[in-house]
């Protein structure tokens, strides 16, 4: 059998067979005719043939590098394709651009505002005691619960006479005996 080696084969096998480290086991090698066994070894180890030109190795390819994925997206190896997602908190089209849900409150519903870069109702905790929240154009509005006077923001303070219930229309008669 002919061995047919090219020069950068010889050079590796060369460069394998002075990295083994114990010199006594190189001259038993050659002494030994275990040439086959080394060769086996050097094609296992570092892909040298003796005999045909050398494997090449497949190329590995990343669908993520470049990124196709738009602004504020991460991007995803997923079966050797790129899969798109926005960032947490974020929305849009991941291939584009992803945005904040809002970042001012006409990007909103008329009875929501823009709190955090999210739609959300503004009530919670404006009003003062006895008083109730609607929204309109993105602005909580508080007024005092019927039977109720007062500064809404703050408290509402009950209305206890016939005259304060006629005063503020919210009776449309008054009973002397009947107190609220």
């Amino acid at each position: 059998m002919t061995t047919h080696l090219k020069r950068s084969q010889i050079v590796r096998n060369n460069r394998a067979f002075r990295g083994l480290s114990n010199s006594s086991t190189k001259h038993r090698i050659l002494q030994t005719g275990e040439m086959v066994l080394f060769r086996i070894k050097m094609f296992f180890l570092y892909n040298i043939s003796f005999n045909s030109a050398p494997v090449p190795l497949p190329e590995v390819i990343d669908p993520c590098r470049p990124s196709p994925c738009g602004i504020n997206a991460l991007c995803q190896n997923r079966n050797n394709a790129a899969s798109c997602t926005c960032l947490p908190e974020l929305f849009g089209d991941p291939y584009i651009e992803c945005k904040p849900e809002c970042s001012t409150n006409p990007e909103c519903p008329d009875n929501k505002a823009c709190l955090r870069n999210k739609c959300g109702d503004p009530c919670p905790g404006v009003c003062g005691s006895f008083a109730s929240c609607r929204t309109q154009r993105h602005q909580p509005t508080c007024t005092c619960d019927p039977g109720y006077t007062g500064d809404p923001f703050r408290f509402c303070s009950r209305i206890t006479t016939c005259k304060s219930l006629f005063y503020y229309r919210k009776a449309a008669f008054c009973n002397l005996n009947f107190v609220i």
